[in-house]
C-alpha cells in the first residue's frame, strides 16, 4: 500500500529531521528506564524547540503514586513561565491514556507532525474514528484505521504499520476513547509494541479549535 500522502514542506529539512532526533532520543530512554524518566525539549513556537525546557516530563513517582510511560501530562508540570499546567482529571480519558501510553498535547503533537512533512519515514499518524468522522475532516496524512472494524482493516496496511518507528494515535476529542482502546488493541491483538504508540489525546477537535491544517474528503 502505498504511504499517505504529505502536504508542501513547512520547515526546513535539517530542523525538522532534527525534531525527530530529539523525540527518537526520548522516547528511548522511556522504553528502557520509564521508572529514571526521560528529558528532552518542549517548543518554544510553532515547529522549533527550546532547549531550556522540558517537552516529556520525567516518568517518575510521585507524591500522587507511580505516573505512567505518558507522564507528560499528569500531575504539575512546568509551562515554561515558571508555572504548573494541570493535569487531566481523574478516571478521564486522558488520566486512562496516561497510565498506559505515552500522551502528547496539541503542540507536541503539531511539532511532530510539522517534523513529519519533511522526513515522514519515522511516524504516521493513525485516525481512529469512523469513516464519516474522518471524511468530515482529518490530519492531512493520516492514515484512517476505525477502531470498531480494526479486525479487517488492519490486514492490507498491516506492512506499512511495520515499517513505520512511531504512531500518534487520535480520535474526535478528549472525551472520546477510540484512540486509547485503539492502541490497546494494537497492543494486545496485532503485537504493535506499547512504546511505539504515542496518543494525542485532544484529538480532531482540538486541532481544528487551534486552526491547524486539515483534509476533508
Amino acid at each position: 500500500m502505498p504511504a499517505p500522502a504529505t502536504s508542501a514542506r513547512t520547515a526546513p529539512r535539517s530542523r525538522a529531521a532534527g525534531t525527530l532526533r530529539v523525540v527518537a532520543a526520548a522516547l528511548g530512554i522511556l522504553a528502557v528506564a520509564a521508572t529514571l524518566g526521560l528529558t528532552t525539549n518542549a517548543l518554544r513556537r510553532e515547529g522549533h524547540l527550546d532547549l531550556g525546557r522540558t517537552y516529556f516530563a520525567a516518568a517518575l513517582p510521585s507524591s500522587d503514586g507511580p505516573r505512567g510511560p505518558g507522564a507528560n501530562l499528569p500531575g504539575t508540570v512546568p509551562d515554561g513561565s515558571g508555572g504548573t499546567r494541570s493535569g487531566p482529571t481523574p478516571g478521564s480519558v486522558a488520566a486512562r491514556a496516561a497510565a498506559e501510553f505515552t500522551v502528547l498535547d496539541s503542540r507536541q503533537t503539531r511539532a511532530l507532525w510539522d517534523a513529519a512533512q519533511t522526513d515522514p519515514g519515522d511516524l504516521l499518524f493513525v485516525d481512529a474514528r469512523d469513516r464519516e468522522h474522518f471524511a468530515a475532516g482529518h490530519l492531512p496524512g493520516a492514515l484512517h484505521l476505525d477502531y470498531f472494524d480494526l479486525a479487517d482493516a488492519i490486514a492490507p496496511v498491516r506492512p506499512f504499520l511495520d515499517g513505520i518507528r512511531w504512531l500518534v494515535v487520535y480520535c474526535e476529542s478528549a472525551q472520546c476513547d477510540d484512540g486509547l482502546q485503539l492502541c490497546r488493541a494494537l497492543v494486545r491483538d496485532h503485537g504493535i509494541a506499547r512504546d511505539r504508540l504515542l496518543l494525542y489525546v485532544g484529538g480532531m477537535q482540538e486541532w481544528r479549535t487551534e486552526g491547524y491544517p486539515e483534509v476533508r474528503r
